[in-house]
């Protein structure tokens, strides 16, 4: 069976406190808000106007949805933020990604939802290596990954060129399926 078809039947995903479910065209009031916020879009999306987060969900978020999900607060069914897996068949890997909303920020749900992805990547799809990148800026988002045993492979030095014209360093990270398994014992 491929990853993809198997990706299929997981697309609902629960953990202790939150619920990663396929995003839904009644999350844009919330994609929005992350995407407006300028302390939220810092790092990650950018969307000035309802417009733009409509296209954005269509073209990204809902439009292609295997493998993203919106994070849901177990409790209050409150939107917390979107994870997602990319699958890579032929190399056997994937490359995963988080945003949470800014107001539930240190509450620990980036690294439960993203560990949640490493378990399906390495557990259910059984995968041989998960990666992340994010910007070098970005320290919370360090701290998440190297909370999931993800180990720094390098830096993209001038990867990308910011809004405002600045280069951006990448930091790619990566873990492996026996790192993780050597990590759960």
């Amino acid at each position: 069976m491929s990853l993809k078809v198997e990706l299929l039947k997981h697309q609902e995903i629960t953990t202790k406190r939150l619920l990663l479910r396929p995003v839904r065209l009644a999350d844009a009031e919330d994609f929005y808000r992350i995407g407006s916020d300028p302390e939220n879009n810092r790092f990650t999306i950018h969307y000035p106007n309802m417009d733009a987060t409509l296209s954005g969900m269509a073209d990204y978020w809902m439009g292609d949805p295997l493998g993203k999900y919106a994070v849901v607060l177990k409790g209050t069914n409150q939107f917390a933020g979107a994870v997602e897996v990319h699958l890579d068949e032929r190399n056997q890997k994937a490359e995963i990604g988080y945003l949470i909303t800014r107001r539930f920020w240190g509450n620990g749900y980036a690294p439960e939802a993203a560990a949640a992805l490493l378990d399906l990547c390495f557990n259910i799809l059984h995968l041989n290596r998960v990666e992340a990148m994010y910007d070098s800026r970005n320290h919370n988002s360090g701290r998440v990954l190297e909370k999931l045993g993800m180990h720094v492979e390098g830096r993209l030095r001038n990867d990308r060129i910011d809004d405002d014209g600045t280069p951006i360093t990448t930091v790619v990270t990566a873990i492996t399926a026996r790192e993780y398994r050597e990590n759960r014992e």
